[in-house]
């Protein structure tokens, strides 16, 4: 899903899914660990700023960070309550169709990080009693 995320929108250059802690979960293929790494945990940072500061105003729940440099657009869209999605997209791209493809990666990522979503596990047998 990442990687045709990835291949699929005009303009998107590299994108990581990120547990709410800043661990990397997935990301697009062409990057090194290290830099996948360092982009998870910037993202997790700025996302719980972000968080926080909504809160402090009673804003609700953010739905998107950005930033943008000379070259390149920074995207940050909250997963559910477990996870995070940080894109990386070059300035000519259409941000309004970027973030519309971001929202759809979320909503079909998220149902599975849910763990609502998940079937509920059978249980074990009790081990036999030893008595």
């Amino acid at each position: 899903m990442i990687n045709e995320f990835a291949a699929d929108t005009p303009g998107v250059v590299h994108v990581v899914l990120l547990a709410v802690d800043g661990l990397a979960l997935a990301a697009s293929d062409g990057y090194d660990r290290d830099q996948v790494d360092k982009t998870a945990a910037t993202a997790g940072s700025l996302m719980s700023i972000a968080h926080a500061i909504s809160r402090e105003y009673g804003a609700g729940r953010p739905e998107i960070l950005t930033f943008r440099t000379p070259s390149l657009h920074f995207l940050f869209m909250h997963v559910a309550d477990l996870a995070g999605l940080a894109v990386v997209a070059d300035r000519t791209s259409n941000l309004s169709v970027v973030g519309h493809q971001m929202q759809r990666l979320v909503t079909a990522v998220g149902a599975r990080l849910n763990p609502d979503a998940r079937p509920t596990p059978v249980p074990r047998p009790a081990a036999p009693s030893t008595n």
